[in-house]
């Protein structure tokens, strides 16, 4: 074998390496039901990746071709060393990522492991210092004999893809038959969602400086239950619930356009093929609309809607919120690899910190946008599902606006809530609606960074219900979970429910749990 044909495979072997966070995303087969992404990226995240790799080959091979040129033996012995303690990058990765043990808590819950990797580190040095050509030999002649793996993880990606049965046809949104309309004389429910809204933080525990004047004077005219108690603390299991009425011990994204459920006795469900409180809505001639992130909602359950839109999150779980390009994806793939290397995230966190902060920005926005859009649409029923208080940070106290700061926090996330609630109020109140409209803010679950107390969290959530034509306000201390809240919206619609005391009286009646025994013994 030629020394420049050793080279480039090394290199190649090598860069192949780095990018096994990567490869093992793309080698996890729940990674392609892409239930999170807006539109299907094709094949653009395997080529994105393979460009990735053989950039970084070429670096490698670069670098190598200047080594050989060293004439000064200090120089030659860092690139020796540097070479040879590149192979912890991967070593660290393999670990962490595949293992799912991450050296730091290994090492720091076992003292024999720790003086195990003493004692290697100790040999390495030692090797590289006496013998160096041949601790360079066998790391480049291992390299070589990995480097098919990368033709391994190709094919093992486009088998994957290809066995998933991925179809642009998921990625369509699911529309009714037909579209009601509203009647002129008919109710209307607007029903808000904010995503990890805390009863605790908002209200028994608010720092005394915190001030949130628009919820305040919501509650002074609503229904304001004191222990209301979400369906699950995951977003994923939460919505399902409160749309169609019932618990679910789990939830998972089987495709595109489809959640499996498990209900409490393991029998498995699809969520698009249940009776939600959408359909039973337009079942009696009313109109029903959704606005929310998250959920791919529109793909999902589109069919039993009259309007909707969808804001897809992005995390690890979906790097964009448009179609994904080249550019992005090898970004994030880039990105991906360098978080394997050690202090580099310490590098680029308040980077990063600040891109994540911009990416809710913009999910908030695009989602405010939405339900302003559905509210001018005047339907009988309207689910607003937003983004916040839930992290990342968004809302600057200091100036009270939309921006990245390091000292955001939830409360930060709160008046950003707070504003919201006003500026819907506002908005109803100038259409002359406010009156004659239901009005419910609420939660899908609690703030889940929130302090423990006694090992415990507050699982409570907010759940303020106004009425239409409501004045005053009503205080509800019994304990109850929203999982009810599909019915006892369909009966506010129906309006056999029209009067505080019939909603609480309703409430009493009606609920059989109070807290989920999902999530009773949960810290």
């Amino acid at each position: 074998m030629s020394e420049s044909l050793r080279r480039a495979l090394v290199s190649v072997s090598l860069s192949n390496l780095f990018f096994l966070p990567a490869w093992l995303i793309l080698l996890n087969p729940s990674h392609y039901v892409y239930y999170y992404w807006p539109s299907d990226p094709g094949w653009v995240e395997c080529e994105a990746l393979v460009i990735d790799v053989l950039l970084l080959a070429v670096v490698f091979w670069l670098l190598s071709s200047f080594a050989l040129h060293f004439r000064s033996s200090t120089l030659r012995r860092i690139g020796t060393v540097l070479f040879v303690l590149s192979l912890a990058i991967p070593f660290t990765s393999f670990f962490t990522d595949y293992l799912q043990v991450p050296l730091s808590s290994l090492i720091g819950g076992h003292r024999g492991w720790l003086l195990v990797l003493i004692l290697f580190a100790g040999l390495l040095c030692f090797a590289l210092y006496r013998y160096p050509n041949r601790v360079v030999h066998i790391t480049a002649t291992l390299l070589i004999i990995l480097s098919p793996l990368i033709i391994v993880n190709l094919a093992s990606v486009i088998w994957l893809r290809a066995r998933s049965g991925l179809s642009a046809i998921e990625f369509q949104e699911r529309t009714p038959t037909t579209r009601n309309t509203t009647r002129a004389d008919s109710r209307q429910v607007i029903w808000i969602v904010f995503d990890e809204f805390d009863q605790a933080a908002t209200f028994d525990a608010r720092p005394p400086s915190l001030k949130l004047p628009a919820i305040d004077a919501f509650r002074d005219v609503a229904i304001d239950a004191h222990n209301a108690f979400p369906p699950n603390r995951f977003t994923l299991f939460s919505m399902p619930s409160l749309t169609t009425g019932r618990l679910f011990a789990d939830a998972l994204p089987i495709r595109a356009n489809e959640v499996e459920l498990t209900l409490p006795d393991n029998s498995k469900l699809k969520w698009s093929e249940q009776d939600n409180v959408f359909a039973e809505a337009r079942r009696e001639g009313l109109t029903a609309g959704l606005a929310g992130w998250f959920h791919s909602y529109c793909r999902v359950i589109g069919d039993d809607l009259d309007s909707c839109q969808t804001v897809p999150v992005v995390d690890a779980i979906n790097p964009s919120l448009d179609q994904l390009s080249l550019t992005k994806a090898m970004s994030v793939w880039s990105r991906t690899a360098l978080f394997r290397v050690p202090f580099a995230f310490r590098l680029i966190e308040r980077g990063y910190d600040r891109l994540r902060a911009d990416q809710h920005r913009e999910e908030f926005e695009r989602l405010s946008s939405a339900a302003n859009q559905l509210l001018e649409q005047r339907l009988n029923l309207s689910l607003l599902h937003y983004p916040i208080p839930h992290q990342p940070w968004i809302f600057n106290k200091g100036n009270s606006a939309l921006g990245y700061s390091p000292q955001n926090d939830y409360y930060a996330n709160l008046m950003l809530v707070d504003r919201t609630i006003g500026e819907i109020r506002q908005r109803l109140e100038r259409e002359l609606r406010w009156d004659k409209t239901t009005v419910l803010v609420t939660s899908d679950h609690w703030w889940r960074g929130s302090e423990l107390h006694s090992g415990r969290r507050d699982h409570r959530i907010p759940f303020m219900l106004k009425l239409a034509g409501q004045k005053s306000g009503v205080e509800f201390d019994a304990a109850f979970n929203t999982v009810l809240t599909r019915k006892l919206l369909m009966e506010v619609l129906r309006g056999t429910l029209a009067k505080p005391e019939e909603v609480v009286s309703w409430i009493n009646e009606n609920s059989s749990v109070g807290e989920s025994p999902f999530t009773q013994n949960l810290p």
